[in-house]
Parts: structure tokens; sequence; C-alpha cells
């Protein structure tokens, strides 16, 4: 019996990704035109699975680089959407969510908060950069730090409609690799994961009954503890 023995070579995924999302390669290429600007409005798309509707019939042999734009970092997708793309990283040791336009990746609006997070040693190598994709729904941002914080912004101006720091709000604080979960829109709610490794919650942000808007005020109502 003949043995062959294979050197094999360490890939790090996430310090690959930690390191692309530091730049959006500001990609509108031939692909965005290709698309028909369709929006992307949140993880994997519009209907959280991953599938584009209206695949072009050919491809291009190259894409064209537009424009590059530094960010931060973090592995939060950015997404799609009201002819803008939205970004959530890190930047400046703040979480950022920043507003670009895609023709020329120029900077609409951004908006930074204070967010501190120490990374368990086990995930050093994911850095403290936010992990949940951002929403967008009827001219909403919403989005969801690596330490619990849920934010809802207005997509035009940036301006700050409401904030919940769950991180204050459950001693459990988040889990063990930071929050990572994206927020799920369904039935007029806003869904999020909360809390730590040992106990944690989901809540849901509810607007008050007669607002049409979407997630308006950012009002919790009572959930069952076990």
């Amino acid at each position: 019996m003949r043995i062959t023995k294979y050197r094999t070579r360490r890939f790090d995924g996430i310090s690959w990704l930690r390191n692309a999302m530091r730049k959006i390669i500001g990609t509108c290429l031939l692909i965005a035109g290709a698309l028909n600007s369709a929006d992307w409005p949140e993880w994997r798309g519009p209907n959280r699975d991953g599938v584009i509707a209206g695949e072009p019939s050919t491809w291009p042999e190259h894409l064209n680089l537009k424009w590059k734009v530094t960010i931060g970092e973090g592995h939060a997708s950015p997404i799609l959407a009201g002819a803008s793309i939205y970004a959530f990283t890190r930047l400046n040791g703040q979480e950022t969510l920043t507003s670009l336009d895609p023709s020329n990746g120029k900077v609409r609006w951004q908006q930074r908060y204070p967010a501190p997070y120490q990374v368990n040693p086990a995930a050093a190598s994911h850095g403290e950069g936010p992990k949940s994709t951002p929403l967008y729904s009827n001219g909403r941002v919403y989005t969801f730090g690596i330490s619990g914080i849920l934010s809802s912004f207005d997509s035009e101006t940036g301006k700050l409609r409401w904030r919940k720091d769950f991180a204050q709000r459950y001693k459990e604080g988040a889990p063990d690799y930071g929050t990572a979960m994206s927020p799920v829109l369904d039935g007029g709610l806003l869904i999020v994961h909360v809390g730590g490794t040992r106990r944690a919650r989901s809540p849901r942000s509810t607007p008050q009954p007669a607002m049409s808007n979407g997630l308006g005020t950012g009002t919790l109502p009572r959930t069952r503890r076990r």
C-alpha cells in the first residue's frame, strides 16, 4: 500500500472576510446594470434565499471596477435599496451606518454611535465589526450591532428614529462571539434574537396600532420569560 502525504495550507476565512469588508468593492459594476438595479434589502436578498430574480442570460467576461470606498470593518453584508447602498461597519471605534450613491460611491450620509465591545479571545480574528446585515423596509434602515444595539434610521436623511440597547437591558449581554443574527421583518414586527449564550430572548419591536409606516416607534410588546 502506498501512502501519499499532502501538504495542506490553512485558509483563515474569517480573516479574509474581515479584510474584505474593510473596503466595499463598489460594485455596481456591469452586474448592477444587468440586474436592473433590483433591490437587495436584507440578508441574502428580498426573500432571504440568496436567489436573484431576472438573472441575465449572458455575463461579461471581465468586471470593470467603477469605484472603491473605505467604510470600516465587519462581516455585515451591504444592502441595496431605494437607490442607495447601505453598509454597516465599525469605523474609528464606532459602529457606523453609511449610505452611498451606487453610481459613484459618494457618501450621502453617515451615522455613528459608541458601541464598546470586548472580543472573546477565541474569536480574536473576528474583530470588533458588526456581523448582522442591515434591513431596509418602507423608508427605514434597521441595524443590529455586535453588542446588541438595535437602531432604526430614516433611509433618506440618516436621522435616528429610535434605539434599543439590549446589552444594557439583559445582564447576559451579547453571545460569546457577538450578535450575528440579521433582523427579520414579518407581519409588521421587527424580530431579533438578544441576550447572551446562557440565556436569550426574542423580543419583537412593533409600531403603535395606528401607525402604518413600519416599526416607527420601536415599542416592545411583552414577551414570556423562560
